[in-house]
């Protein structure tokens, strides 16, 4: 049988770097967590929104006014302010009670001039109460689970179960980075996180099955390779193809945020960071960690079907 050429770069040599600065992530997570936390939304802790139709396109300006008169006429600051559609500003706070929504209403019509013809109100209130944000709460979780878990079944049937877990670990640490960032830059954490993490499990498990690949068709080509010589090789041939297509994916949603609306710069952003980690642990930890988990079979394996071959 011809043996396949692994003369490459060693990324598992370097894999006590790579593990470490692994760990050191997932404890900049922990420390983070308790040092910050998170800045949940309404949409996780309950409370009011406050919709302001202003019959035109809206400014960051309006923005801004909107905020100071929120501030000074409830004498507290708002969870969050968005700019949605084309005339609409959505403002989030804490429980509103009956006395500051009328004054804000009176407020907020007077200072922007907003028309109050035919009995139509331009302001509208909303209460999230805590068995909504409870199930935003049980969704998340429960869709990351589940996304989780299919990933697990689906790579364990196409490759092993070793390298299901060597992927679980890395869509792990990607999540991690993803909420780092949350926490440290506090950004508002609301029912968007739910599409944020399944988008960034899904990108990246594609990075990780790509390499993964690589490594079923050299085994199946030459049973006898070091299989740490096969990660090597592996890694080396997608490189190029997952730094292109990071590299696009990165300009694309870069483009997004400059254009996009507040809401949706809060969605891209912490994307960005999501891509960068799954590049990260797609060519960098994915391989060496399946090789750590099956090390020990693997090599037991290659010297029984050496004696064999003798």
């Amino acid at each position: 049988m011809k043996r396949i050429n692994l003369d490459t770069f060693d990324i598992i040599r370097h894999k006590k770097l790579i593990f470490s600065i692994s760990i050191a992530l997932v404890l900049f997570f922990i420390a983070s967590v308790f040092l910050f936390g998170f800045n949940l939304d309404v949409d996780f802790t309950g409370g009011a929104t406050l919709t302001v139709d202003f019959g035109r396109a809206t400014t960051v300006e309006d923005s801004d006014a909107l905020e100071t008169l929120f501030k000074d006429t409830v004498q507290f600051a708002p969870s969050s302010i968005q700019r949605t559609g084309e005339s609409q500003i959505v403002v989030k706070s804490t429980e509103l009670n009956a006395t500051n929504r009328e004054a804000l209403q009176t407020a907020i019509v007077e200072k922007f001039k907003l028309s109050t013809m035919e009995g139509a109100s331009p302001i509208s209130f909303d209460n999230i109460g805590g068995s909504v944000s409870k199930d935003i709460q049980r969704s998340v979780i429960l869709s990351t689970i589940i996304a989780i878990v299919l990933m697990l079944v689906y790579i364990t049937f196409r490759f092993e179960l070793k390298s299901a877990l060597a992927a679980i670990v890395c869509l792990t640490l990607n999540v991690i980075a993803m909420l780092l960032f949350y926490s440290v830059f506090q950004i508002s954490v609301n029912s968007n996180l739910i599409a944020c993490i399944l988008t960034i499990l899904g990108y990246s498990i594609n990075n990780t099955i790509i390499v993964f690949d690589r490594v079923r068709e050299i085994v199946k080509s030459d049973p006898m390779a070091d299989f740490n010589q096969v990660i090597n090789t592996s890694v080396s041939k997608s490189f190029t193809r997952t730094l292109n297509s990071s590299i696009t994916t990165l300009l694309t949603i870069t483009m997004i945020y400059i254009m996009g609306t507040p809401s949706v710069r809060n969605f891209t952003l912490p994307l960005m960071i999501g891509i960068v980690a799954g590049f990260f642990t797609s060519i960098y930890l994915a391989g060496p960690f399946w090789s750590l988990i099956r090390s020990k079979k693997d090599t037991e394996k290659t010297q029984k079907m050496k004696k064999i071959k003798i």
